[in-house]
């Protein structure tokens, strides 16, 4: 029996839901040449949005290559640079040979590296010339263009992580220098997103930054409870099984329409289920995506403050709003409106809550759960 829910790896067309209009807007940017920036908090399913649509678009439009950079790795400007070429490089040319080339006519201040592996494969890999790093630099950030111009073609690179590039030593300079570089490109068109909501928002909301207004800012909404709920009865029911609506509908909301644990807490439903799901499978499946969680939120909890804990408690009772407020304050033990104003930016770093609308709440809804089976 084939598995009906996928979690914690990017999806395919089987198990993608809807999103027909952010689908839609990355088409309409990638034909336009218009750079997009997707912001959301983690795991609602960017990476997978933007692999559904790359290869809708581009299977639709012949003239079209794709390049996949994830940058969760990456730990210096060299790391990006190697990586950046090697990704770019193995997009367009998929033949030995024809990459060697590739490196000997638009890489001239590059040093190819070849290895084999255990299974005897040919892995290629790209190293810099420390002695010519400036200029080997101005090559590899230009390598897309002059490729896309070389061939005939349009190229789409999507950078996943990309907000790890504000962590690397000398940030800000290497940020001005790939806007002034990518912003110059006609036939490259890129697609920035990432799974730290708070930091990409700074790289692109703030004046000060460099990316600031370098392309389309679109913040990815939650799927809506309709669209999961027929998603859910229709695997359900497509595997043999029978769930009702109503226990989809409690699927979804108990986890706040979060992509990644709506498909878990289905995930763990649908293997105790046999025939048809009942109170006690659900309850059966609670427990268990809690308790394979326990260890991270243990852990998440031990490094929370005592105000901190109180602001979640705040968040659980159901209050998102007026924080400030004295009877607020007091009945949470939160001390003063100053005291506040800082812990919401520390839980959000700690990514344990975001605001979205002025409003704040868990970004996590099975930690919320998790605390509220805690506090009981």
């Amino acid at each position: 029996m084939k598995q009906a829910f996928q979690f914690g790896k990017i999806v395919g067309q089987k198990n993608f839901i809807n999103r027909k209009l952010e689908i839609e807007r990355l088409h309409q940017n990638f034909l336009n040449r218009t750079h997009t920036i997707l912001i959301s908090p983690r795991r609602w399913g960017k990476s997978s949005l933007v692999k559904v649509a790359a290869e809708q678009f581009v299977a639709r439009h012949g003239n079209y290559r794709l390049c996949y950079i994830d940058l969760f790795e990456i730990r210096s400007e060299k790391d990006f640079y190697e990586k950046y070429s090697k990704v770019v490089l193995g997009a367009v040319y998929t033949q030995f040979d024809d990459w060697i080339e590739g490196v000997k006519k638009f890489l001239s201040k590059i040093t190819p590296k070849i290895r084999l592996d255990l299974q005897q494969e040919i892995k290629f890999d790209m190293a810099l010339d420390i002695r010519k790093e400036t200029e080997a630099v101005g090559e590899l950030l230009d390598l897309p263009e002059r490729l896309a111009v070389d061939k005939g073609i349009e190229l789409i690179i999507c950078l996943d992580e990309f907000q790890n590039i504000a962590e690397l030593p000398e940030s800000m300079a290497i940020q001005r220098l790939l806007r002034s570089v990518w912003q110059k490109h006609q036939h490259v068109t890129y697609c920035l997103y990432g799974s730290k909501q708070h930091m990409l928002a700074d790289l692109f909301n703030k004046k000060s930054m460099p990316f600031f207004k370098f392309g389309d800012l679109f913040y990815l909404e939650k799927i809506s409870p309709k669209e999961w709920i027929n998603y859910i009865c229709r695997q359900f029911r497509d595997t043999g099984k029978t769930i009702a609506e109503p226990f989809a509908g409690r699927i979804v909301t108990d986890m706040d329409q979060h992509s990644y644990y709506v498909q878990q807490l289905s995930y763990y439903v649908w293997t105790h289920t046999e025939d048809t799901v009942d109170e006690k499978i659900y309850d059966l499946a609670v427990t268990q995506l809690l308790q394979s969680n326990t260890i991270l939120f243990q852990k998440d909890f031990e490094s929370l403050s005592r105000t901190q804990v109180n602001f979640l408690r705040m968040l659980l009772d159901g209050v998102t709003e007026g924080f400030t407020r004295g009877e607020i304050l007091e009945r949470y033990e939160l001390g003063t409106s100053a005291n506040v104003a800082k812990i919401i930016p520390q839980l959000e770093k700690k990514e344990i809550v975001e605001t979205y609308a002025k409003k704040v709440s868990f970004s996590d809804p099975a930690f919320a759960l998790w605390l509220k089976q805690l506090f009981s």
